[in-house]
């Protein structure tokens, strides 16, 4: 399996321990709120769902308390995050496969897969390789199924905007980077990809966007 070189070694030990530390409190608590919201676009009857760069498995777990008889996949490439991913569906009695795949080329076959989910992991991926994930997304769905994106957004007011780029560069591996993102068109990307339908909400007084559309 290729390692991409913008993965960083933090993501093995730093980042697993304090993941889920940091986002609960950059959403005041309610990052289970904002996920859910995101999971909520998947359509009920998606069968098969793979969250793409899983993390600690919270939006995993969440989809499959919501999808129960689906099959939910994870993948992502840091081992630490997926033990803890792995012992978080365990404690719950959950049945989630976590796999380390690199979500740029997933090895899962084309056409096959109801919904794909990815959250708050475009931005720290820089723009080529965020293309080829965007694209892997279209070739594992299946035909007019669902892809959905959370992600971080520019927030309108110019105070917040200013406190939110100070947090990025604290809490972000790659301050640049993620700072890049926010005026990043992910929807004409998405267009360009031949997606449809793509909708577009904002959230947390527009700090995160939720992108929806179909293959």
């Amino acid at each position: 399996m290729r390692i991409p070189k913008y993965y960083k070694e933090s993501f093995e030990m730093l980042v697993p321990k304090l993941y889920d530390f940091v986002v609960n409190i950059s959403f005041f608590g309610n990052a289970k709120k904002i996920r859910l919201k995101a999971i909520k676009q998947i359509p009920k009857n998606s069968k098969k769902i793979i969250d793409l760069a899983t993390g600690t498995g919270e939006l995993a777990i969440l989809t499959k308390k919501l999808f129960p008889k689906s099959n939910i996949i994870g993948i992502d490439l840091s081992n630490g995050m997926l033990e803890r991913a792995k012992k978080k569906a365990k404690n719950k009695k959950l049945n989630i496969s976590f796999l380390r795949r690199n979500i740029e080329d997933t090895k899962f076959p084309s056409n096959n897969v109801d919904a794909v989910i990815i959250g708050l992991a475009l931005h720290e991926i820089p723009e080529k390789p965020r293309i080829r994930v965007l694209k892997k997304a279209y070739k594992l769905l299946k035909k007019n199924k669902v892809f959905v994106i959370m992600d971080l957004n520019k927030p309108k007011n110019i105070i917040f905007r200013n406190i939110f780029k100070l947090y990025l560069r604290i809490f972000e591996p790659d301050y640049n980077r993620a700072n890049k993102f926010l005026d990043y068109d992910l929807e004409r990307e998405l267009k360009k990809i031949k997606f449809k339908y793509i909708r577009t909400s904002y959230h947390y007084l527009h700090s995160v966007k939720i992108i929806t559309c179909k293959k």
